[in-house]
């Protein structure tokens, strides 16, 4: 599958793990990563068209007990540690994935030899917590959509990666959204923020807040909140117009008052599509979910209807998991349901691809800035497409794990998530 451009500086044979070392990572990085768009340190991303960051689980037990090894290593300090430091290169502000191929022979001193690494924006190891990943990356986006402009954050990568557990946090069941603690996903941390703005600032604003739960599968859009299977079955289309963009035909919108009422909107979503899934002989892991919140806000001192106005877009996108088809054994219709989801990533992927390269071209005046951008090329992206492009902000989340046995899922979501090329 095409992938998105992120960064020139790619993976390479690396020196084996650890952050140290002459002609170490960061040695290999300078010289891979020579005339690539650098990130800016903390943050990074915030001016950019997509901010990637990766996240990976820890090992599980029934992993460790099948005698799989870890394969992947990361140093999400290191970008963080030499941003601060004014007269650091340039290049080591990169924060650092290093995965190693299980089926590769030792070489000298016993290490294996054909290892990678990848940089990206950020990186988020198995210690990191809910919160981290929230406060250091998502809560500017946030707060964006707060002054007005659209904001996506996607969840991608395998399935059982833990797209979902960054999403919705640790759910005992399907369609719960859990209100409090610390394993708390970004969802409802969002949500916390969006109301927590709304109580401090509603004296001199006024605030509607809309909630909306869709699906694509197949390439055709559900409504999460159908009342009955019946109306859940009749896909819905998309249509435009110059007031409201890229929407969808028919699809309901909840008003929510409170987090309690939008987080019940999320759970009505998440137990419809997890019930539809199973009557239909479907997997819900091989369907796109987008839960939008839009937020409408009309400052009290407006004068006339209109003035003041201004409307941000949130869109939490869980998106179907990345699997190879060779490994799940695909056919018959599981097989075109994979191949619909690969069109559907790699048209995602074009376009970020695309957005990416229009955003270095617009900052060095080159002619990659005017190229076309290929939104049309599936529903997501369609639908996705006044919250990509323009002064939108978005964060792709790429979730790997570490076990030996997911190598080359690993691999191409770190393919995928850094380089723009081609996927296996």
């Amino acid at each position: 599958m095409s992938c998105y451009q992120r960064r020139s500086a790619g993976p390479g044979p690396g020196p084996g793990p650890g952050p140290g070392g002459g002609g170490g990572a960061l040695g290999l990085l300078g010289a891979a990563g020579g005339g690539g768009v650098l990130p800016k340190g903390p943050g990074a991303g915030a001016g950019e068209a997509v901010q990637v960051v990766v996240r990976c689980r820890p090992m599980s037990g029934k992993e460790a007990s099948q005698g799989h090894t870890q394969i992947i290593d990361m140093w999400p300090q290191r970008g963080e540690h030499v941003a601060r430091r004014a007269a650091a290169p340039a290049h080591s502000i990169y924060c650092i994935v290093h995965i190693t191929n299980p089926r590769a022979r030792p070489g000298r001193g016993g290490r294996r030899q054909e290892a990678r690494m990848f940089t990206f924006d950020s990186v988020y190891d198995w210690n990191s917590k809910q919160d981290d990943l929230y406060e250091n990356t998502v809560r500017p986006l946030v707060h964006s959509v707060l002054d007005g402009y659209n904001g996506t954050i996607f969840a991608y990568g395998q399935t059982g990666t833990g797209k979902t557990y960054t999403m919705l946090g640790a759910t005992p069941a399907h369609g719960q959204c859990p209100g409090g603690g610390r394993e708390r996903g970004i969802a409802s941390k969002c949500f916390e923020d969006v109301f927590r703005h709304i109580a401090y600032t509603s004296e001199r604003t006024c605030y509607v807040v809309r909630a909306s739960y869709l699906e694509i599968y197949q390439e055709e859009t559900r409504d999460l909140l159908s009342p009955d299977l019946e109306t859940y079955r009749r896909p819905l289309t998309l249509g435009e117009d110059a007031a409201r963009g890229v929407y969808v035909k028919g699809l309901r919108s909840v008003v929510c008052k409170n987090i309690k009422a939008i987080e019940r909107v999320m759970r009505v979503g998440n137990t419809n599509r997890a019930t539809a899934s199973t009557n239909m002989n479907e997997h819900s892991s091989r369907s796109h979910a987008i839960f939008q919140v839009t937020i409408e806000m009309q400052s009290r001192a407006g004068a006339g209807a209109g003035a003041g106005r201004r409307v941000g877009k949130l869109n939490l996108v869980d998106l179907a998991g990345s699997e190879r088809q060779c490994k799940t054994g695909a056919m018959g219709e599981r097989l075109k349901e994979s191949g619909k989801i690969n069109l559907s990533l790699s048209a995602l992927g074009n376009v970020i691809s695309a957005l990416t390269a229009a955003d270095v071209g617009s900052r060095t005046r080159s002619r990659a800035w005017s190229r076309h951008i290929p939104y049309r090329d599936s529903k997501l992206t369609q639908l996705l497409q006044d919250s990509l492009g323009g002064n939108s902000k978005a964060i792709m989340i790429a979730n790997i794990g570490p076990a030996s046995y997911n190598y080359d899922e690993s691999l191409m979501t770190l393919r995928c998530a850094g380089l723009g090329g081609k996927g296996p």
